[in-house]
């Protein structure tokens, strides 16, 4: 038996998606930093200096999304990593054990001028019946 697309687009672990944050940030980062998010404020991780931090590999990020490939979410990260919006360490010190642990920056993300698209772009969902 084939699942309809309906059954996709409703799915309880999809991902948030942002047009403002895909304006200035591309759609893939604006995925990733909103996942990044989720698993923060689900309570995910550890908290190390007062900081919420999760930890994943990169084969685990891609299981998160599947449309990505290795080099792809490698450049998000590297996209989201130097505009500061997202820190990553790796604080385990056995070689064994090195995965990568990731937070976000929230006072650099208040700082993106978001208002080029939240003040003039109007996003509208159109319902599929609807003839316009």
């Amino acid at each position: 038996m084939t699942e309809s697309i309906q059954t996709y687009a409703l799915d309880p672990v999809s991902i948030p998606f942002s047009p403002v944050l895909a304006v200035e940030l591309g759609s893939n980062a604006a995925l990733v930093l909103q996942q990044i998010h989720y698993w923060i404020e689900k309570g995910a991780g550890r908290v190390i200096d007062g900081t919420r931090w999760i930890y994943n590999t990169l084969d685990d990020w891609l299981e998160q999304f599947p449309w990505l490939n290795k080099w792809s979410l490698r450049k998000t990260m590297g996209v989201l990593r130097e505009r500061g919006l997202v820190k990553f360490n790796q604080f385990e010190k056995k070689q064994w054990k090195r995965r990568g642990w990731y937070t976000i920056d929230y006072e650099v993300l208040e700082t993106l001028p978001l208002s080029k698209c939240a003040n003039n772009a109007h996003v509208e969902v159109r319902d599929r019946h609807t003839s316009y």
